[in-house]
């Protein structure tokens, strides 16, 4: 047996040691809930579903550069975009292959928030299991052409019983929206399927259509021109929900009344009734999630949270704000517990609701959800 003071010294060596362990242990620990993912020398890719020049690409390509500035390591971006089918093949191949490692991001619109909720065929992807990082709420109003006699919003009521001609995509798209917002106020136009936003667009401006919509960017860089030289005349907005969940006007048209103050002006009260149920629905899923960029599902938390530091950092920079109403209007971005807010919002369709879109549907343009 060793004498009393080696076996003292014995003890205190292994105490010390134990404790020493438990001090690295809670070092390593709290470095480990504090460390931010390294993207030094790494290449990440944001998937556009989507041609190159439409809306969601020239977000993303807004963003990219941003957020690039504010990632650790200073990683490269790039877009890759995979057009097609309303969106929906490039959001399945984003389900289905992106990595939960912070290196692939998906960038989607208003389109894949609708065709997911209407359950179209050919949706694979779980939109509602993704991780959005940034949602940007994005506007939409309607505008006419000058020729039908409508000045103003208080002129609505004039369109309904005229020879009007709209040029869409799908009853089934985003087209939904527009078209149920129009059967509301009482107006009825002809639809032209088969066309994509910027071919209905260019249709609008060689006189071919006489009422049309777009959302607030393109209105800003692509209609304002035409109302300036007496071509087109903007009716109102689809409005807007701050943060407070209170609906009014958009921040970026604060002149234009709403959607819900022509339907009052047209029909002397409120919205109510299934078809408001079903626009509300819309609305959440078109204008409040128009545009988000999240990473797939089971991400790590540490990976999101340093996605979730350079979001912020990135819309607190000097020059974001004014760089961003530049490109997408003047909209509040959503970040974090924000975003995932207005994608469920837009994500939830109530079985009642889309058991009388589908009615809808059917009875005016014959066809099925």
């Amino acid at each position: 047996m060793l004498p009393r003071y080696q076996r003292r010294i014995k003890i205190w060596r292994t105490l010390t040691l134990a404790a020493c362990a438990v001090t690295l242990t809670g070092v390593v620990a709290s470095h480990a809930a504090n460390a931010e993912t390294d993207f030094s020398g790494k290449r990440i890719e944001i998937i556009v579903p989507f041609k190159e020049g439409g809306g969601t690409d020239r977000y993303t390509r807004f963003l990219a550069p941003n957020l690039k500035a504010n990632l650790p390591g200073n990683p490269t971006i790039i877009i890759r975009n995979i057009p097609g089918a309303n969106g929906i093949p490039g959001a399945n191949q984003f389900q289905q292959r992106a990595e939960p490692d912070g290196l692939t991001l998906i960038a989607t619109s208003a389109t894949n928030t609708f065709t997911f909720i209407l359950g179209k065929k050919g949706v694979n992807y779980k939109m509602k299991e993704w991780i959005p990082i940034i949602g940007t709420p994005i506007g939409k109003l309607i505008y006419v052409d000058p020729g039908l006699g409508v000045v103003t919003a208080s002129d609505v009521k004039k369109l309904q019983g005229m020879k009007l001609v709209y040029g869409g995509n799908t009853p089934t798209s985003g087209d939904i929206h527009i078209l149920l917002t129009l059967d509301l106020l009482g107006i009825e136009p002809n639809a032209v399927f088969g066309l994509s936003r910027g071919k209905a667009r260019q249709g609008f401006e060689r006189g071919e259509f006489n009422i049309s919509y777009d959302t607030m960017p393109t209105y800003l860089k692509k209609i304002v021109p035409l109302v300036e030289k007496g071509k087109a005349v903007p009716l109102f907005t689809f409005g807007f929900t701050d943060s407070n969940g209170k609906y009014g006007r958009d921040p970026s048209l604060p002149d234009l009344p709403t959607f819900v103050e022509v339907y009052e002006q047209v029909h002397g009260k409120a919205p109510d009734g299934p078809g408001y149920e079903a626009w509300k629905t819309l609305y959440n899923a078109g204008i409040m999630s128009a545009k988000t960029l999240s990473l797939p599902a089971g991400t790590p938390k540490e990976i999101v949270d340093t996605y979730h530091a350079a979001i912020k950092k990135m819309v607190s920079a000097p020059d974001f704000a004014a760089k961003s109403e530049k490109a997408i209007g003047s909209y509040p971005n959503m970040l974090g517990d924000d975003a995932k807010k207005i994608v469920t919002n837009g994500t939830k369709l109530d079985p009642a609701v889309k058991k009388w879109l589908a009615a809808w549907v059917k009875k005016k343009y014959n066809v099925d959800l």
